[in-house]
């Protein structure tokens, strides 16, 4: 790049960091002046080493980042997906080819997936900027590294003389295939978790497109997105000798799954003879930076009861509050306090009422009973107190005393959990700095289905975070869950993409289990969804309230929720095979 115009690009970008930079100091919400802050830090930092680069190369990995944040929801151009690892491809086939080893691919893959991840999810910053600047480029990092062992293994495939041509490169293709795929698998599986930017959430924007999702989940989705890439990079190499029949062919298999789940759309019956449930959903819009958590618990009851009047009567089978609503304590003894006696005494006015709300609680251990991880101590002058604290929900039936408990078990790095404590105790005072919770917080082995008094209807608590987990929410389904409740706060991230995304997942989990979902969350996206992923009635941003519907209960089981991820399951054999293969033909020489 020229020198001078290097530097005036260069003086730009810092002006608006330093802008962005002022802006977040002095705003209470930052709304998108994190993305502004974090695009320009990465743009500064390319910049000032924009010398160790090949410039069409940089230019390649940047258009890739570009397509896959803008064909990510809430943006309407989902086709994007379908090309966005298009760039790297072509980067990674003449970086077989070509003999200086010192130009490494990494660097090219690690730039498009910063501006993937700040692309599509700038957000997370505004909800705790240390943990969101870790989120987006620790993911970053861990894709780029998938990639990179992607080509790596590639490289040794093609320098394979023993192999053909057309061995190498059914290999090279099942290589890249399987390796993201089990990249994503494990990120589903393990305490780093931050699945957000798995490739088959981006249909959630266009639900038509993917109803076969009730039988693939969303690895179906990512494998259409990682073959359509491939397609279209084949096409690309073969350019001047395709004939247009081929060309037609090859396309087609990137139309075909859409044209298959139109026809499931459109002859789905949403009439059939199902049993129905009438539910309201209160978003009471309290902003949790400020006000939530401030509010005394009188004022959250009466708050609570005041929404839900408006749309609650004799017919209501179900009223739904969103995550944390209130904190009960101890939950040996929360039947005796005065808010759960107050929600109880509202509930009985309607016989065939059951409230269901995310909450918080506390278990304290008793004398000689095991310890979790999460145990944390509160020490007084004549004792210690050992307990676990949960981010859960609880089920309030008419005239029933009984309270059953769910907990949150998919926790979120960084505000709910350190991941791998045991190896990384070194990091606690740190994380402790960052108001992070170093014990985190308790969980359970099995997911717990609400039952109504007869026993005829169970719906599934799906707390926040825990809806982006497919095959965790399909054990809902396989336990009797009838119905997808999710329960979240949502209001962490200001007006963003944020809490659009988090809805329109929930059209992924009611597509793959055929389940209705009703979402309350206490700020962002309150609404219905039906069986065939439809959002109804979705609530304003900013605006308090309740929203009524009527619910269809299924208690069959799709193939998806019999089974879950089995895509991933056999990706992830592949992948070692090719691994195994791969280091094979390395030393064998």
């Amino acid at each position: 790049m020229n020198p001078t115009i290097k530097k005036a690009v260069l003086i730009f970008l810092i002006g608006i960091f330093a802008l962005s930079s002022y802006q977040m100091v002095h705003l209470p919400l930052w709304g998108w002046w994190t993305f502004l802050w974090s695009i320009t830090f990465w743009a500064i930092l390319v910049l000032l080493f924009e010398k160790r680069y090949e410039t069409k190369w940089l230019l390649y990995s940047t258009i890739a980042g570009a397509f896959l944040a803008i064909g990510f929801p809430p943006s309407p151009l989902t086709p994007l997906m379908f090309v966005g690892f298009f760039p790297l491809l072509i980067i990674e086939n003449e970086w077989i080819t070509q003999n200086d080893k010192k130009q490494g691919i990494f660097k090219y893959a690690l730039n498009a997936f910063v501006i993937w991840n700040v692309g599509a999810t700038w957000w997370v910053p505004n909800a705790g900027f240390f943990g969101g600047f870790l989120a987006n480029h620790l993911n970053s990092l861990f894709m780029a590294t998938v990639f990179w062992a992607f080509c790596k293994t590639d490289r040794i495939f093609q320098n394979c003389d023993t192999l053909k041509p057309l061995f190498k490169k059914i290999l090279k293709y099942v290589a890249f295939i399987t390796y993201w795929i089990s990249f994503e698998y494990l990120h589903l599986n393990w305490e780093l978790s931050w699945s957000w930017l798995n490739l088959g959430n981006a249909f959630a924007q266009v639900p038509m497109w993917i109803q076969w999702y009730e039988y693939t989940g969303i690895f179906g989705g990512t494998l259409w997105i990682l073959l359509s890439n491939i397609l279209i990079f084949e096409i690309y190499l073969n350019h001047k000798t395709i004939q247009r029949p081929q060309l037609y062919l090859k396309l087609s298999w990137i139309i075909l799954p859409i044209l298959i789940s139109g026809i499931r759309y459109f002859t789905f019956d949403l009439n059939t003879k199902q049993n129905t449930a009438t539910v309201v959903s209160v978003h009471p819009d309290f902003e949790p930076f400020s006000e939530k958590f401030n509010m005394s618990a009188d004022q959250q009851v009466q708050a609570f009861i005041r929404f839900s009047a408006t749309q609650v009567d004799s017919t209501t089978d179900y009223l739904v509050f969103p995550e944390t609503s209130f904190n009960f304590g101890k939950i040996d003894s929360w039947q005796q306090q005065m808010m759960v006696q107050n929600l109880k005494s509202y509930v009985n006015q309607y016989p065939k009422l059951n409230l269901v709300m995310g909450i918080s609680a506390l278990k304290v251990f008793k004398k000689g009973e095991p310890h979790s991880r999460a145990t944390r101590t509160y020490k007084s002058f004549s004792d210690t107190t050992f307990y676990e604290a949960y981010n859960a929900a609880t089920q309030i039936t008419a005239q029933t005393d009984s309270m059953p408990l769910a907990i949150k078990s998919k926790l979120v790095p960084g505000p709910e959990l350190l991941p791998y404590s045991q190896f990384l105790f070194f990091l606690n005072p740190i994380f402790a700095k960052l108001d992070g919770t170093v014990e985190g917080l308790g969980v359970q082995k099995h997911r717990s289905v609400f039952f109504n008094k007869t026993h005829t209807t169970g719906v599934a608590p799906i707390i926040c975070y825990e809806s982006i987990f497919g095959e965790y929410c399909a054990e809902y389904a396989r336990r009797g869950a009838q119905a997808f409740f999710v329960v979240t706060n949502d209001g962490w991230w200001d007006d963003s993409p944020g809490f659009r995304q988090h809805a329109l997942f929930s059209q992924l989990r009611a597509i793959e289990c055929r389940r209705d979902v009703v979402r309350s969350a206490n700020m962002g996206h309150s609404c219905f969804i039906n069986q065939r992923g439809d959002m109804t009635q979705q609530t304003a941003y900013g605006k308090g309230g309740a929203i009524k519907g009527t619910i269809r209960l299924n208690s069959d089981l799709t193939f998806y929720a019999k089974y879950g991820d089995l895509i991933a399951v056999v990706s992830v054999w592949f992948a070692g095979f090719s691994m195994i293969l791969a280091l094979f033909f390395r030393y064998e020489k």
